[in-house]
């Protein structure tokens, strides 16, 4: 608990609570900005007993605020963030959007505070009476129908398999149910005597030992989308009437497996109403909209984005006719919060877009400056606030740096005392050292109250991992890799299939092999101790097209030749290419700025290795005014826009513009969403160039560009035509 009366003495907040308890709703409050919002919201929840309900623009934005909440809370405080809907089949498909949400779903009635995004907010999501179905707890000690125990496993979402090493997967050996739910960090081992549950163990999920011994723990659904094996029938007789040939094979896996990857897009088959997050908001919760202007607009991109996905599937028929929606507006979204005591919070704005404030409340709060490990000049404002009878608090997270800042503060002849009471303000002219952790502070001039946050006083960096590199050839460790009839390549012999082991006696030794079945009736038996010989076959799509190799043929070595030569050819192009591109004068950036610092400080994620590596390439490159020649490759999810954003800023902060090129509409929408939140606070100009703008728009950014009033500009191959000229 962080000063929960902090802000009684400021008649503002005091009309704003007045306005809580008569249950006047909605209320707008504006003039407040980062740590100052979650400040307000923690004080009137406090204030009032309630929870509340944070929705944000988007997911940085929202991390910042739980961040917040979580230290002035102290407990209690979950992110519900969005999740991408999977319309496609996916071999490895990423369900830790899911169990995120469910998880804040399940613990909301436990909740301090729930932090969101409008995206998440519009999506559909178990219905309450499912998750309370499906919500089971295990006791040592309890009857179990082990049987009925599993199938309840299956109808919750969770995939059988012989080893459980990942979130949302069980399996069964004997008298032995391994279970990993979205709820633990490890999974847990049920061992059964008989129908009674004797004994249950957390384990580890890389070597499989028992970590402890546990009394219980708690199964919640590992999907959003789940359903009886009943209700799969029927609705798979539904899918069937549609006559689509093209989703034939997704009725035969869901026949098979029960559920499958691209299982969103049959979610009206089994649903017969959008259930979304509104539906768990019960009177407890104070909803607040924070800047919604930013709500409104990330939702219709959220709308847009995803009725353009669903429109090309459909016309490709690779998606169901249902004449049904897969998300809620964002105004019914609001609609279906209506009932609830609503805020409206934003810095600057009056527009509460599809919200009719009926009482509107000017909060006058200033932003802490950002020191940069300054510390001359924190310690001017320090004597400047107590000076004035301000309640200075600083907060910072370990006790050490605490008696360094005490240290400090006496050799400047500042007075300070550690305070530990969080429930009672320090008195006008006291400046309070604080243990906890808050990265940004706030000032309220008008009850003379300055809060100091770590991350105003110090420069930080994140401290960045390092982890050893693992190849990611497709070299076969263990036969257990293989599976019967799976392609393989020896690197003398070439393509053959795998057929199984065998034995063969050797020397009076009976030795495993495996058995390779070539062309007609040649095989090849390779010890199982040489597995390094031979690595999986790549771009085999069920066995389509491939031809195996004869073991006397010419075949195989003449496309090794031929791959040696084309190798060799290549080799020489690059040799005299990049020669070439090595005399080339680039563009000689200066070393990292302290905006840059900055900047790259503002991420609210911790860097990988790989991305810590490839940022330090690319602006070594840059310093040194190589001409750039870098292909950035990764998955989704893995941060590549990260380190793109890092380049143009560092581009910007040299005095040139930067045009970022991408495929497609949505794919523009999205990074001028990402780069726009990141940047806006450093004064960069990010613009948008695709057919989500009106030509009026367009023109007015190909003016500003000419002008250099842009500098980042982002877009499809518009950003190429002629007419676009950039001023540097």
């Amino acid at each position: 608990m962080f000063f929960p009366n902090a802000l009684d003495s400021m008649p503002q907040y005091r009309a704003l609570c007045e306005f809580a308890e008569n249950g006047i709703s909605p209320v707008h409050i504006y003039g407040v900005s980062g740590s100052q919002k979650s400040h307000i919201i923690y004080s009137l929840c406090r204030r009032l007993g309630k929870k509340c309900l944070v929705i944000a623009a988007n997911e940085t934005q929202a991390g910042r605020i739980k961040d917040d909440l979580s230290f002035l809370f102290c407990s209690g405080v979950y992110s519900l963030p969005s999740r991408e809907y999977m319309f496609y089949d996916a071999d490895a498909a990423n369900h830790g959007g899911e169990y995120a949400r469910i998880k804040a779903l399940h613990r909301m009635s436990g909740a301090n505070a729930v932090v969101t995004t409008a995206k998440a907010m519009m999506q559909y999501t178990i219905p309450p009476q499912l998750l309370e179905r499906y919500t089971f707890t295990v006791r040592s000690g309890d009857i179990v129908d082990v049987d009925q125990f599993c199938a309840d496993l299956t109808t919750a979402g969770y995939k059988r398999v012989s080893t459980v090493e990942g979130m949302g997967q069980y399996s069964r050996r004997g008298s032995i149910v391994d279970v990993f739910c979205p709820l633990g960090k490890n999974p847990v081992r049920i061992e059964f005597f008989d129908d009674e549950v004797d004994s249950l163990r957390e384990f580890d999920r890389e070597s499989q030992i028992s970590v402890n011994n546990i009394d219980s723990f708690t199964v919640v659904p590992a999907r959003e989308l789940i359903y009886s094996r009943d209700k799969l029938e029927t609705a798979v007789e539904k899918i069937a009437e549609l006559n689509n040939e093209n989703l034939g094979a997704d009725i035969e896996k869901l026949l098979a497996n029960h559920y499958i990857a691209s299982g969103d897009k049959y979610m009206p088959f089994f649903y017969d109403d959008i259930t979304t997050v509104a539906d768990y908001v019960t009177d407890e919760y104070i909803v607040v909209y924070d800047e919604p202007s930013e709500l409104c607009d990330s939702g219709d991109v959220f709308c847009n984005e995803t009725g353009e996905i669903i429109a090309q599937l459909l016309e490709k028929g690779l998606f169901p006719k249902t004449g049904r929606e897969y998300f809620v507006s964002y105004a019914d979204m609001v609609a279906a919060l209506e009932h609830r005591y609503l805020l409206t919070v934003s810095a600057l704005s009056y527009s509460t877009p599809e919200i009719k404030p009926r009482e509107i409340v000017n909060i006058t709060a200033k932003a802490m400056q950002n020191y940069n490990g300054n510390l001359d000049f924190l310690t001017e404002d320090i004597k400047y606030w107590k000076n004035n009878q301000y309640s200075t608090i600083i907060v910072l997270p370990q006790k050490t740096m605490i008696a360094d800042m005490h240290t400090r503060l006496d050799d400047a002849d500042i007075s300070a005392v550690i305070w530990s009471d969080m429930d009672t303000m320090p008195p006008g002219g006291t400046v309070a050292l604080c243990e906890g952790s808050l990265d940004r502070g706030f000032e309220y001039p008008s009850i003379k109250v300055a809060v100091v946050g770590e991350g105003d006083i110090f420069l930080r960096r994140k401290k960045k991992k390092t982890s050893s590199t693992v190849s990611s050839k497709d070299k076969i460790r263990s036969f257990d890799e293989l599976s019967i009839g799976d392609y393989v390549v020896h690197r003398v012999h070439g393509i053959g299939k795998y057929v199984g082991l065998t034995q063969h006696t050797v020397g009076n030794v009976i030795k495993d092999f495996l058995k390779i079945q070539y062309k007609g009736t040649d095989v090849l038996y390779i010890p199982t101790n040489q597995l390094d010989a031979i690595h999986k076959y790549v771009g085999a799509t069920e066995g389509v097209g491939v031809t195996v190799n004869s073991l006397n043929g010419s075949k195989w070595n003449n496309a090794v030749k031929k791959v040696k030569q084309s190798v060799e050819e290549m080799a020489g192009q690059l040799i005299n290419l990049y020669a070439a591109r090595q005399n080339a004068a680039g563009h000689v950036f200066e070393a990292d700025t302290p905006w840059q610092k900055d900047f790259e400080d503002d991420f609210i994620y911790e860097e990988t290795a790989d991305q810590i590596r490839c940022i330090e390439e690319i602006k070594s490159d840059m310093e040194q005014g190589k001409c750039m020649d870098r292909l950035l490759c990764g998955d989704v999810g893995y941060g590549k826009t990260e380190v793109a954003m890092r380049a143009a800023f560092k581009c910007v902060m040299g005095g040139l513009q930067v045009a970022y090129l991408v495929p497609t509409t949505l794919l523009a929408q999205q990074h001028y969403n990402s780069f726009r939140s990141r940047m806006e606070n450093y004064g960069v100009n990010v613009e948008l160039m695709c057919r989500f703008r009106t030509p009026k728009q367009m023109a007015e950014t190909t003016e500003r560009l000419k002008q250099g009033k842009v500098d980042v500009v982002i877009g499809t191959h518009r950003i190429l035509s002629k007419d676009v000229v950039f001023k540097n």
